[in-house]
C-alpha cells in the first residue's frame, strides 16, 4: 500500500508492505521514502518501497560495511585500455566481464545474515577468486590504522566525530534501552530495547534522526554486542 502521510518535516511518502500467513494473521512494515535529486516522485516512491522491504529483512545483508574488493592483475586479461595523456595522468581500463558466482552469507536462517565469502569469475580469461570478506574488512582496518598513525591523527572521519559520543566512558547508563523514538513512521512511541538490532543502526544512520537520539543510539550499541558489532562493520565504531 503507498500513501502520502503528514509529519512533522512536511508530505512524506510511505510504503506498507503486509503479510498474511495461513491462519489469516497479518502483520505490517513501514517504509518512508526520501526525495531523489534524480525523480523525485519515482524516487521517493522506490526509496519508501526498499526502506519497508528491508524492515522484514529483504536485502539486508547489503547494508552492512563491504571492504573494496581488488580483483588481481593474474586473473584479469592482458588487454587495457590506456585512457588519458601523460600530462593528464594516464589510467587504464579493464574491459573484462565479471559475474558473482556464489554469495556465501553467515547466520543464512536469521535476518542479521552477513555476507562472508564472494565468489567471481573473470568471464573473459574463464578464471575466478573467492573473496574472504572477513579477511578483507580485516586488512581494511589495518590500512586505515596505518594511514592515521601516519598523519598522527585519530582513524575517525568528522562526520563522526561531530555527533558521536566518547566510547571510552567506563559508565554508561544500564536504562538507555528505555529511550522512547519520536522519530514519525512505524518505530514511533517504542523504546530501543523493543526494536531490532538493524533497526538501531537505521535508526541512527537517517538523517531525520535527532542528535540527541544518534548519541544515545551509539551508547546503546556499546551495551548490546549484537548492535554493536553492527556499527562496526559499518565504520561507525
Amino acid at each position: 500500500e503507498n500513501k502520502i502521510i503528514q509529519t512533522s518535516t512536511g508530505n512524506k511518502f510511505m510504503c506498507t508492505i503486509t503479510a498474511t500467513d495461513d491462519s489469516n494473521n497479518t502483520a505490517s512494515k513501514d517504509g518512508l521514502g526520501t526525495i531523489s535529486k534524480y525523480d523525485e516522485d519515482k524516487g521517493e516512491e522506490t526509496d519508501a518501497l526498499k526502506r519497508a522491504a528491508y524492515q522484514w529483512g529483504l536485502g539486508r545483508e547489503l547494508k552492512h560495511h563491504l571492504p573494496r574488493l581488488t580483483f588481481p592483475r593474474d586473473y584479469m586479461s592482458s588487454e587495457l585500455k590506456r585512457e588519458g595523456s601523460s600530462s593528464s595522468g594516464v589510467t587504464y581500463r579493464c574491459s573484462d566481464e565479471f559475474i558473482v558466482q556464489q554469495v556465501v552469507y553467515s547466520d543464512a536462517d536469521t535476518i542479521d545474515r552477513r555476507i562472508v565469502k564472494l565468489a567471481i569469475l573473470n568471464k573473459t580469461t574463464n578464471k575466478n577468486i573467492i573473496f574472504d570478506i572477513e579477511e578483507e574488512l580485516k586488512k581494511t582496518r589495518e590500512r586505515l590504522d596505518n594511514a592515521a598513525k601516519k598523519r598522527g591523527t585519530p582513524k575517525t572521519s568528522k562526520k563522526n566525530t561531530t555527533t558521536q559520543p566518547n566510547l571510552l566512558e567506563n559508565k554508561i547508563p544500564e536504562d538507555l534501552g528505555t529511550t522512547v523514538i519520536t522519530l514519525p513512521g512505524q518505530l514511533e512511541g517504542k523504546k530501543l530495547n523493543e526494536i531490532h538490532p538493524q533497526q538501531v543502526l537505521w535508526l541512527y544512520k537517517n538523517k531525520d534522526t535527532s542528535t540527541e537520539l544518534k548519541e544515545t543510539c551509539l551508547k546503546y550499541a556499546n551495551t548490546k554486542e549484537s548492535i554493536k558489532i553492527l556499527f562496526i562493520q559499518n565504520g561507525l565504531m
